[in-house]
């Protein structure tokens, strides 16, 4: 069960759970929540951040395959040098264990760490939540 906490924004004081609705940052760290639904089994932008503003991001992935009813979960930790991004993918649990569902991977851009995702199905959903870490 939530506790009730106070929250005080620009002098504005409210009493009861918190809801946030976007990214939530604090101090240097921000959390992140999204889903995107793939189409075709090629590579797919998942989520990107920033690669001036922060180094390491923690993920944890969700992966439903809409035609087959096969579910995916795993953590990754995804980091850069400056020009390149790596990925580290752990904690895999799957309910089909004959089936790969797809591959996570990483890229880079002038600007971007940038998190692929390329399905095994043409239509999957990918959920995840997000903590970045700063430069």
């Amino acid at each position: 069960a939530m506790s009730n906490v106070v929250v005080t924004v620009n002098s504005n004081t409210a009493v009861g759970n918190a809801a946030i609705t976007g990214a939530f940052s604090y101090n240097t760290s921000q959390i992140w929540a999204s889903n995107t639904v793939t189409t075709g089994t090629s590579s797919q932008v998942i989520d990107y951040f920033t690669k001036t503003t922060f180094r390491t991001a923690e993920y944890i992935l969700s992966v439903n395959d809409n035609n087959a009813n096969s579910h995916f979960a795993s953590k990754a930790i995804v980091t850069h040098d400056g020009t390149n991004g790596y990925i580290s993918e752990f904690a895999i649990i799957q309910s089909n264990s004959a089936a790969t569902m797809g591959v996570f991977s990483v890229s880079a851009n002038t600007s971007s760490i940038i998190l692929n995702y390329t399905p095994a199905s043409t239509n999957t959903t990918v959920n995840f939540n997000r903590i970045l870490v700063s430069v």
